[in-house]
């Protein structure tokens, strides 16, 4: 097999193989560094399309699920694909499920209007205790 050349016509498994240490850990740094970089901008996108696509509106009580937006740069199913491939869709279910119950079953299960009394009863006689003795 012919060894590969860069476009000035350089031997470039000779240079590889004529590199220092040095220069080899600061070229994977380097790529390190900049994977992370592009990790984090793909996954800020996606959270981004996720929140424009996935909109729960807890001021007005609505839900939004949009298959597509003009402009935006995917689809739901995409940003879906997207998340299972980060590992990050049960996270996105389970903030949405958290914001489902928070807007509709919170208000309906302790009303705001409701303040909950207890009124500590004798098992006894079915006479209220006095609170005063209980502290």
């Amino acid at each position: 097999m012919q060894s590969p050349t860069s476009a000035d016509g350089t031997d470039v498994w000779g240079l590889m193989t004529n590199m220092t240490l040095d220069q080899s850990t600061r070229a994977v740094r380097m790529l390190e560094e900049r994977s992370y970089e592009l990790k984090a901008t793909a996954h800020s996108h996606l959270d981004t399309l996720w929140r424009s696509l996935v909109v729960v509106d807890d001021s007005n009580k609505s839900l939004t699920i949009n298959g597509s937006l003009a402009g935006a740069p995917g689809t739901l199913a995409e940003a879906v694909v997207a998340l299972q491939a980060y590992k990050e869709l049960d996270k996105a279910a389970i903030k949405l499920a958290r914001s489902l119950s928070q807007m509709m079953l919170t208000p309906r299960v302790h009303p705001p209007y409701t303040e909950l009394v207890i009124t500590p009863v004798s098992m006894t006689n079915n006479v209220p205790i006095e609170t005063d003795s209980m502290t």
